[in-house]
């Protein structure tokens, strides 16, 4: 019985596994198909909401920093989001089977969904001379996108997007906030328990495997034998000596 509990969590986890990767694929599929719709539409005039609206690839190429500037930018913000992607799909897998989570991991699910990666990356990219690094300039874009303000005000209107930011800070406890330490905390420990319960699947297997009927050497058959007197044959030299006269 506690075999067979085993097999159906091992084979529950495996399907939960590819059904997830299966659908964050499919995901990022969409929104690129939805992020490039959203560009034909501004390129053809039509209206779109003021998030949308603005082409960022642009504004970054505005810039004017290297291509080698930009893709650090981007490999920063693509490996947070990547985290967020590992948190959300450890989340549904564990939804569905035994393992172990907390009821905050929904939140970085949600984190996730209001990203949009070429936004943060001309964030990082603008506000570089007033935060020391890009930690702190994504926080403050994370902080932006779970308090429901616009970052963009901050370019407007730094002293008004404050004002506001702390107004709504002090009405909340700011340790629910998301920051990207506690995304890689969160990632890192997710990471663990999937290599825990991967070891306690291989084991599972090695079990079943070492235990299955082709495994299990058979017992030694001369230890089932009856025992036999077997007869000495008789030395004919011997024989000789005893017929023939004279030979004593």
């Amino acid at each position: 019985m506690t075999n067979m509990k085993n097999r159906k969590l091992v084979i529950m986890f495996t399907v939960c596994l590819a059904m997830s990767l299966m659908f964050s694929a499919c995901n990022t599929d969409n929104s690129n198909h939805e992020t490039t719709s959203e560009n034909e539409a501004t390129n053809n005039g039509e209206s779109t909401s003021d998030s949308t609206a603005i082409n960022y690839e642009e504004k970054i190429e505005k810039e004017g920093l290297s291509d080698d500037e930009i893709e650090s930018f981007e490999a920063y913000v693509n490996r947070i989001v990547f985290q967020l992607n590992e948190i959300q799909t450890f989340n549904s897998i564990s939804t569905q089977s035994d393992l172990n989570t907390t009821d905050d991991s929904i939140k970085y699910s949600e984190l996730l969904s209001k990203i949009d990666t070429q936004k943060a990356v001309y964030f990082l990219i603008k506000l570089k001379d007033d935060f020391n690094n890009m930690e702190e300039i994504f926080n403050e874009y994370l902080l932006s996108l779970q308090l429901n303000l616009d970052i963009y005000t901050y370019l407007d209107s730094k002293n008004k997007y404050i004002e506001k930011k702390d107004e709504m800070l002090s009405e909340i406890e700011e340790d629910i906030i998301i920051t990207v330490s506690k995304i890689e905390e969160k990632a890192f420990e997710n990471l663990q328990k999937l290599n825990e319960e991967n070891k306690n699947i291989n084991s599972y297997f090695e079990d079943e495997i070492n235990n299955s009927p082709g495994n299990i050497e058979p017992d030694d058959p001369s230890t089932n034998l009856p025992e036999v007197d077997v007869p000495v044959p008789a030395d004919p030299t011997e024989d000789l000596k005893n017929n023939l006269p004279g030979i004593n």
